[in-house]
């Protein structure tokens, strides 16, 4: 008959414990980070769109993060154009669709993909940021 001695049991349980509590602690604080870098990166990119000179910067101003968002066991805030750009119409548009149209473009024009090249320069950077976070948050234990 076989034999299992299960010593040092408790201290991998205790690890394990101070990870899921540090993960609790800092994903909210991590995502905050991202988001501080993010948002800055899109309106870069969307400030270049401009080349008429139309543009009041309605779409630029309106780049903003959602409050955090849980869903489960996910967290997540939302990036993208808010509220409505009145400087051309009374009733206005929406600036999430002004967005959208300049991402991937209508029948009659070519999509800039500004929010995705936005989004990929910034990748990098979002992670360090979330990183020293995590790092911050658990001692550089994680």
């Amino acid at each position: 008959m076989a034999k299992f001695n299960n010593v040092g049991l408790e201290e991998v349980e205790r690890q394990l414990l101070f990870q899921r509590d540090a993960a609790l602690k800092a994903v909210p604080k991590m995502i905050d980070a991202g988001v501080a870098v993010l948002i800055p990166a899109q309106q870069a990119e969307a400030a270049k769109l401009n080349i008429s000179k139309r543009s009041k910067g309605a779409l630029v101003e309106s780049i903003k993060a959602d409050k955090l968002i849980v869903a489960g066991s996910e967290q997540y805030r939302e990036v993208f154009p808010h509220g409505t750009d009145k400087s051309h119409t009374k009733k206005g548009v929406r600036n999430a669709e002004k967005g959208f149209v300049l991402e991937y473009g209508r029948s009659n024009t070519q999509g800039t993909r500004w929010m995705s090249r936005a989004n990929e320069k910034a990748a990098d950077a979002v992670v360090e940021a979330q990183l020293a976070v995590w790092e911050g948050e658990t001692n550089g234990s994680g």
